[in-house]
């Protein structure tokens, strides 16, 4: 009986000296943000916040299709904007517009603006030539009336 006794108490004594690695029980570094803690302005200059913003602002076509998209995807799929400071064509950054799903991105729209966000341009998907939003707009009626 006594060691029946002693092993049933012996046993659960064996972990408690035991480094135990659940992720559940795993503590993150301090230093670490996860995406969804993080804002805008962690990982996004603020000249280029002002600039996305004066895109949305101009080209009000941005947030329709977000809105499209959300709707007819339950909320899966959003429109999201980013700058190409890397690839900057005299004084203006291209801007990409695109469907952002988890698995991938689809390109929707691509736009030009100048460092100072006076002037946004867009970039004819069809013949690749820099237009204005006005000949866009017009464009993009044609094709929808058809």
């Amino acid at each position: 009986m006594k060691k029946a006794l002693l092993t049933i108490i012996a046993i659960p004594l064996l972990g408690i000296g035991c480094n135990n690695t659940s992720l559940l029980s795993q503590t993150k570094p301090a230093e670490v943000v996860l995406p969804q803690e993080q804002t805008a302005t962690d990982t996004v200059p603020e000249n280029e916040i002002t600039l996305i913003q004066t895109l949305y602002a101009e080209v009000p076509e941005i947030s329709e299709k977000n809105q499209e998209l959300r709707t007819a995807s339950n909320n899966e799929v959003n429109v999201s904007v980013r700058i190409d400071k890397e690839n900057k064509e005299g004084d203006a950054y291209p801007m990409y517009v695109f469907e952002n799903h988890s698995t991938h991105t689809v390109p929707i729209w691509t736009f030009y603006i100048n460092t100072k966000g006076d002037t946004i341009m867009h970039m004819n998907e069809l013949t690749g030539e820099i237009e204005t939003l006005e000949t866009w707009r017009t464009t993009k009626k044609e094709f929808q009336s058809e």
